[in-house]
Parts: C-alpha cells; sequence; structure tokens
C-alpha cells in the first residue's frame, strides 16, 4: 500500500506545484515543474553537461528544491573556479537532498539552481558545492534549451524576491 501513496502524494504535489505563473496550481503547471527537472536532468546523457562553470556568474540565483520549495542561492567562485553555493531555503521535512544542478540556457545564461535528492551523476564533472541545512553536496552543470524545461506561464525557477 505505501507504494501507491507515494506517487499519489507526488503527483498532487505536481498538480499544485507552479511557481508565480499565471495558471498557478492548474494541471499543466504542475506537470511542468516535474517535467523540467527531468528534462534537465536528461541534458547529462545528452552530452550537455558543462566542464566548467560560466565565468560570469551572478551573485545569486533562484534555486529550487525539485517537487518543493524555492529560494535563493547565493554564489561565490573560488580562485581554483570552484563554485561555492548556499542554498537560503531549508529543505522539505522529508528530502534529502543528494545534488545539485546549475542550469544553463544554451546562449550561457544561468536561469538557476535545482537541487535533486538521491544519488550523485556518475561521472559528471563536479563544478563545486551547494551548502544545504547542515551540509554540503555536490554541484553539477548542465545546458538547457529554456523552451524544453520551462513556458512563460509556468516557470521552472520563482523570479528572485529584492531583500
Amino acid at each position: 500500500m505505501p507504494s501507491v501513496v507515494r506517487p499519489a502524494a507526488l503527483l498532487l504535489l505536481a498538480l499544485t506545484a507552479c511557481a508565480d505563473g499565471r495558471d498557478r496550481g492548474s494541471v499543466a503547471c504542475g506537470l511542468a515543474a516535474m517535467n523540467g527537472p527531468l528534462v534537465a536532468l536528461q541534458g547529462f546523457a545528452r552530452g550537455d553537461a558543462l566542464a566548467a562553470a560560466p565565468t560570469d556568474l551572478p551573485l545569486e540565483l533562484p534555486g529550487r528544491y525539485v517537487a518543493g520549495p524555492s529560494g535563493t542561492i547565493r554564489l561565490a567562485t573560488t580562485d581554483s573556479g570552484l563554485v561555492r553555493a548556499a542554498m537560503t531555503t531549508p529543505p522539505p521535512a522529508a528530502a534529502s537532498p543528494g545534488f545539485g544542478v546549475l542550469v544553463v540556457e544554451r546562449s550561457g545564461a544561468p536561469m538557476g539552481v535545482l537541487i535533486h535528492d538521491g544519488a550523485t551523476i556518475p561521472g559528471a564533472i563536479v563544478l563545486g558545492t551547494v551548502e544545504v541545512a547542515d551540509g554540503a553536496i555536490p554541484l553539477y552543470g548542465v545546458r538547457v534549451t529554456r523552451a524544453a524545461v520551462e513556458t512563460e506561464a509556468c516557470p521552472l525557477f520563482a523570479p528572485l524576491v529584492a531583500q
């Protein structure tokens, strides 16, 4: 029975998970909220992984726990070129963050960072780390076509809010 409860809970979350779009709470946005992160991950298999972090990273980017809350990612680059990122929003209670993915448009513009539960991506180049809660997880990077991971009505990342 628990195997039925988890998919049902994920479906319910997907149906309500939209980031500030016109269709907030719509089925389309819920599906987009689940599909966008999966399409981004597929980029690793397609050869779209980043070999190095972009040199012009901003100090802050939107961040999002997959199937969870959004927040702000604070960024710094070390002298050796590694990225040190920190998520300002704590993970959901049941989450077990395993790795972060810096999502970059094909043009080279960074979109944000997705934080995934689960095992790391074998063979992917580590660009740095993401601090979440009390620990740090590896940060990878992937190049995407924006239209493949989001729509205007259902963005992958919530816009940053001035603090």
